[in-house]
């Protein structure tokens, strides 16, 4: 395994010198106050993914990203299938609606942020919901403000996770070696951290990103899927699957729907969503599959060669 410096080297060996990625995270919602109003911003921030769509440029896209975002939301529930009351930790949570959506499912969701705007507008986000009753103190309770790549989560909170998700938000990271080794032990005995990350990165940063890098001072820049790996077995969590959302209502007359299998293939191929643990059983607590896996391969060889017996006995 190569060292912690040599990884952490290649994952930053394109973006931009000479600028405080971490000061340019705690500004980026006051950045975006003055381009887009605060108005606007908040009016976004506190209804995500719901957002309304407009009829001009750019609706199209606004309705793909708040689809992915809520298809994201109800795969993760349906694959971690946890209990009402589970504690649930929304890492990089922004404005909580992750952790806003977990609170009404029942789940006890705590989130942090490095951005103070970021908490105050989802702890504004929990207090605001009648359905809730959430008071400020329990809204404080929940959202703090903690720059994961430099300082460790309470420790007190060791061990008390049964999921920690990390929803867009690991590429932000400019140490995410730092950061995933202090989330590692927040998680309990069976539990698991989500990890969903729109682009496995085959190339270079495209151009899009690293205007928006120079231009908020905020990381855009996908992992390639084997130096996900590498991080990943480096802090601990080498227990993984990758998965694809194959998300979609489909007539049985589409002739795409024959080609399934894949669709499969190459959405998981160009994502980098996946769930890790740090042990085989609490990750085959969710992939049971897991677990027979080697069984499984086993076995086909068997056959394969009961079946060449078989074809070459003598009538």
């Amino acid at each position: 395994m190569r060292s912690r410096a040599e990884i952490l080297h290649q994952i930053n060996s394109e973006v931009p010198e000479g600028v405080d990625w971490h000061r340019g995270a705690m500004t980026y919602v006051e950045r975006n106050f003055q381009k887009h109003t605060r108005a606007g911003i908040e009016r976004y921030a506190l209804t995500k993914p719901l957002n309304a769509l407009g009829n001009g440029d750019g609706w199209e896209r606004g309705l793909e990203e708040a689809v992915a975002y809520q298809y994201n939301f109800t795969n993760a529930l349906a694959t971690l299938r946890l209990p009402g009351g589970s504690k649930i930790l929304d890492v990089a949570c922004g404005a909580g609606w992750l952790s806003h959506f977990m609170t009404r499912m029942g789940y006890e969701a705590h989130g942090f942020d490095i951005s103070e705007d970021f908490i105050v507008l989802a702890r504004r986000r929990l207090m605001e919901d009648p359905q809730l009753g959430i008071s400020a103190e329990v809204a404080r309770e929940r959202f703090n403000l903690l720059n994961i790549e430099q300082s460790p989560a309470p420790s007190l909170l060791n061990g008390q996770f049964s999921a920690v998700m990390l929803e867009s938000c690991l590429h932000h990271f400019y140490d995410p070696l730092a950061a995933l080794s202090h989330l590692a032990p927040l998680l309990s005995d069976t539990g698991v951290m989500v990890i969903i990350e729109g682009e496995n990165r085959t190339g270079g940063i495209r151009p899009e990103y690293m205007d928006v890098m120079r231009e908020f001072h905020t990381l855009e820049r996908p992992y390639p899927r084997a130096l996900l790996i590498e991080v990943l077995q480096h802090c601990g969590l080498a227990h993984v699957e990758f998965i694809a959302p194959l998300n979609v209502w489909m007539s049985s007359n589409d002739p795409a729907s024959r080609r399934l299998s894949e669709r499969l293939d190459t959405t998981s191929a160009g994502m980098n969503h996946c769930i890790c643990a740090k042990s085989e059983a609490a990750l085959a607590r969710i992939f049971p599959f897991r677990g027979r896996k080697k069984w499984y391969r086993g076995w086909g060889k068997r056959v394969k060669r009961f079946a060449r017996g078989w074809t070459r006995r003598p009538r």
